[in-house]
């Protein structure tokens, strides 16, 4: 008989202490500066770019991120997930402060942009490693979820308020602030004490033997076409919406938010309870019906249901994936793992923003949101198809119970 060990205990194991507290904290203020960058497809316009410029600058930035995750990864594991953490907010502020010099498309901006897939990388292995060296086993999707939420919250915030400042003072300004988030990161950071798991490791698995892990591999390739649906996503509402008649993008983000964070506040523990697969399911069809709305999208309504249905499937989602591969990761290879993870899905989003700026010019936007739903689909096929969990208990219990 299998014991769930979330009811195990008497009582709740503590979650959140000093270090968990600074590891979000400082995601936060590291991701408020990525994610004001969704602003970057305007900025390229302003400086005469068209969509294919748009697809290859933004996705270069996703595919040196892909490239480095795993490198990253190593690096967690061997130097630690505090120096890797501010390493990559440092790339991070850097790149911003660089993009006051671009005056046009060209090897800058191109050089900016992987500097900040490098930090970028960097800066998601070494958090997600953290929180999983911090979460105790029992609650780790509610702890995936809470985290998550601060990685999540600055999609809304960042090309809000970056948008108004710069109706107001103009892009300098936006790059300006930006930086000074990137530093407030490293600030935060640097009080983080380290790792809090401090028993014997046991070796190290190389990255070739991760990926052929029969419990891994599936997950891998379910967050790279989950990265593929986000992506045509992310990078292409701000124009399509502008190509629309919109004069402010801000609502289709704050919409998807907003509910992304209230599911990962209250519900993303459900993946403790229930088992992670039967909350990714329902949901990676939920990033379908996203895509199929956002195709068929003509007015404010139609965009924020499609918004609303992004918060609630991603919501679950990418908490959900995060809590998986952890659970069947061995804690030698956390950060490898991890790395993994984030290199994953980073690429899927490089696949869709480079391949379908191209398609946007030529057949418009509604043409790439079919695509993307038709890759969503078959991220959800895949993983019912492959992935060796049956029930909701292996998924809870790590490499140990898997089969």
């Amino acid at each position: 008989m299998t014991v769930n060990p979330s009811k195990s205990t008497p009582s709740r194991e503590k979650l959140f202490g000093r270090d968990y507290t600074l590891t979000v904290l400082g995601t936060f203020f590291f991701m408020l500066n990525f994610t004001t960058f969704y602003l970057l497809p305007l900025f390229i316009q302003r400086i005469g770019g068209n969509e294919t410029d748009i697809g290859l600058v933004s996705g270069s930035g996703w595919i040196i991120s892909f490239i480095c995750t795993p490198f990253s990864g190593v690096l967690v594991d061997r130097w630690g997930a505090k120096r890797l953490l501010l390493a990559g907010a440092a790339l991070l502020g850097v790149g911003a402060a660089g993009y006051l010099f671009v005056q046009q498309v060209g090897p800058l901006i191109y050089f900016l942009r992987a500097l900040q897939g490098v930090g970028l990388a960097a800066g998601l292995t070494a958090g997600y490693t953290l929180v999983a060296e911090l979460s105790p086993a029992s609650r780790r999707g509610e702890s995936y979820g809470f985290y998550m939420v601060f990685t999540l919250s600055p999609h809304a915030i960042g090309p809000w308020a970056g948008e108004g400042l710069v109706l107001i003072s103009g892009f300098p300004a936006l790059f300006g602030v930006t930086a000074a988030y990137a530093l407030l990161s490293v600030l935060l950071g640097a009080f983080i004490r380290g790792r809090a798991d401090d028993s014997d490791p046991a070796p190290s698995s190389s990255l070739p033997a991760l990926l052929v892990r029969r419990d891994l591999w599936p997950v891998m390739g379910t967050v790279l076409l989950t990265g593929s649906s986000f992506g045509a996503v992310l990078t292409f509402v701000p124009t399509y919406l502008k190509s629309r008649g919109f004069e402010t993008i801000g609502f289709f983000f704050i919409t998807y938010t907003v509910v992304a964070v209230l599911i990962r506040i209250f519900l993303t523990g459900l993946s403790d309870r229930w088992g992670r697969r039967w909350i990714l399911l329902p949901n990676l069809l939920g990033m379908a019906v996203v895509l199929v709305l956002l195709a068929l999208a003509r007015d404010v309504w139609g965009f924020v249901a499609a918004a609303f249905f992004f918060g609630t499937s991603q919501g679950f989602v990418m908490p959900t994936l995060g809590a998986l591969v952890i659970d069947r990761a061995n804690p030698s290879d956390r950060g490898r793992t991890m790395g993994l993870f984030s290199g994953f899905f980073h690429f899927g989003v490089f696949l869709n923003s480079a391949a379908l700026g191209g398609v946007a010019a030529r057949f418009g936007y509604p043409v790439v949101y079919w695509i993307a739903a038709a890759m969503a689909l078959g991220g959800l096929a895949f993983f019912a198809r492959f992935d060796p969990s049956r029930s909701p208990e292996p998924d809870r219990l790590g490499p140990a119970a898997a089969p």
